[in-house]
């Protein structure tokens, strides 16, 4: 079964949780880069002369790295503190002692990964200490298909 489609709004940035629901959507699509790798995994094999055969053993997961998103209520001085719990909470072991899968979806695109690393830069504060903007950066993490 291919992956579900969600009606989701244009030139927004979201991750879906795929075991036990919810969204998360970003208020702004990401400023910086996304960053797409895959790596294939090649070995030289031994042999006495010439040159070493490379043999090839498998594919690491899509990696993809979303290196600046915002989040920002700077405009209404209410706190971004509940947002970042909920980004990390996409990193709690909620599944089958597991974090959740997610989907993640922006412009046409759906890919379906792990929450690997999350890091929270909290850049302004409120006069009363509470953040309110922060640059996000993300690493997501293929999973299989026959993961969950």
């Amino acid at each position: 079964m291919g992956t579900p489609v969600f009606p989701f709004r244009k030139g927004k940035f979201i991750l879906i949780n795929l075991c036990g629901g919810g969204v998360f959507q970003f208020q702004w699509f990401p400023t910086g880069p996304i960053e797409v790798s895959r790596r294939a995994n090649w070995s030289e094999q031994d042999t006495t002369t010439g040159t070493r055969p490379l043999f090839y053993f498998n594919r690491d997961p899509r990696r993809l790295e979303i290196r600046e998103v915002w989040l920002d209520k700077t405009d209404t001085n209410q706190s971004i503190k509940p947002e970042i719990e909920a980004i990390l909470a996409l990193q709690n072991e909620t599944c089958e002692g597991t974090p959740p899968p997610l989907l993640a979806v922006w412009g046409d695109r759906q890919e379906r990964c792990v929450l690997e690393e999350a890091r929270i830069e909290e850049t302004f504060h409120a006069p009363e200490g509470h953040p309110i903007r922060a640059r996000v950066s993300l690493s997501l993490k293929e999973v299989q298909r026959g993961n969950r």
